[in-house]
């Protein structure tokens, strides 16, 4: 596994004070990858959006957030409602599942908080290790070279803070 570290720039395309964009773009051995993200003031919410044009082959690109929550399964959308799998390869089966699919979203909590990734049109996952994962694509050469996928595609990742935000209400209303 490789990490994307040859950020070519950075800079920030609006700050509003409600919502601000930042772009980031990124070069791969022949690929290029803009990422724009979209931070909001009171959503517990970053979008991802990214237009990728990719010459890679054999190569799967996948977007990870580490992630501190300590829980034995994460759940994932399915087509006619969700199912459980675990965060923890014990088994040789565990490990030939190096991915999970799942339409919309996965989520991952721990009592009253959590994280979920949701995204617009990806189906791979693989939560393991305190780390979420998500498939954005695939470039294989077989049956045709022609597969080879670019374009744009949109994630987001959730923060869900129940008790901590009921606890932050109060004080926000002396701060303002």
């Amino acid at each position: 596994m490789w990490e994307i570290e040859d950020v070519q720039s950075i800079e920030v395309e609006s700050n509003n004070g409600l919502e601000g964009t930042l772009c980031i773009k990124r070069k791969f051995m022949n690929s290029t990858i803009i990422q724009r993200m979209h931070i909001y003031r009171d959503i517990p919410r970053v979008d991802f959006e990214n237009d990728i044009d990719w010459k890679e082959t054999h190569i799967l690109l996948k977007a990870a957030f580490p992630v501190d929550i300590h829980t034995e399964k994460a759940v994932y959308d399915i087509q006619f409602g969700n199912v459980e799998r675990p965060t923890h390869w014990n088994t040789s089966w565990d490990i030939a599942k190096f991915e999970v699919c799942g339409h919309k979203w996965a989520d991952l909590s721990e009592g009253n908080y959590g994280v979920s990734l949701m995204n617009d049109c990806k189906y791979g996952y693989d939560i393991k290790d305190q780390n979420m994962r998500l498939t954005l694509l695939k470039s294989p050469t077989i049956p045709t070279k022609m597969l080879i996928e670019s374009g744009t595609s949109l994630y987001i990742l959730y923060i869900r803070i129940r008790e901590i935000l009921k606890l932050v209400e109060p004080i926000k209303k002396h701060i303002n």
